[in-house]
């Protein structure tokens, strides 16, 4: 005589409910490691759709502590102002390039410009016979 293996009722409970009232526990603990697996969490955290601007945030985040816990004198004030008057220039080149790509018109040189422009600059000022 063959014995029968009990048949999974299927009813309103969840999936990870739907198991046999005689599984053993390392089949229990089985189905709740691949339920709560890591790569499955990640998965799911990553296809929700505020995930993609909060990737590049995070990550700037913790560049931001390691080298703040790392680098003394790294987030001081007159680091970060230092820092954001030397980035002025360059946020609004990223504006107007921004602009252009929008747009649908892709202009490549612009970084050049920008860094030929500069270096004019520096020319000029360093030259003593200017007022």
């Amino acid at each position: 005589m063959t014995a029968t293996v009990p048949r999974l009722r299927l009813g309103s409970r969840p999936p990870e409910r739907n198991v046999p009232a005689n599984e053993t526990l390392v089949m229990k603990l089985r189905h709740l490691r691949r339920r709560i697996a890591l790569q499955q969490v990640f998965a799911e955290l990553f296809e929700k759709r505020w995930m993609e601007p909060a990737i590049p945030l995070a990550l700037l985040i913790g560049v931001f502590v390691f080298f703040s816990a790392t680098t003394p004198g790294f987030a001081s004030q007159e680091n970060l102002l230092s820092t954001s008057a030397e980035l002025a220039e360059l946020s609004l080149v990223c504006l107007g390039m921004a602009v252009v790509v929008i747009s649908g018109g892709i202009d490549l040189s612009v970084g050049s410009m920008f860094g030929l422009c500069k270096m004019d600059v520096i020319c000029l000022v360093t030259l003593p016979a200017l007022p």
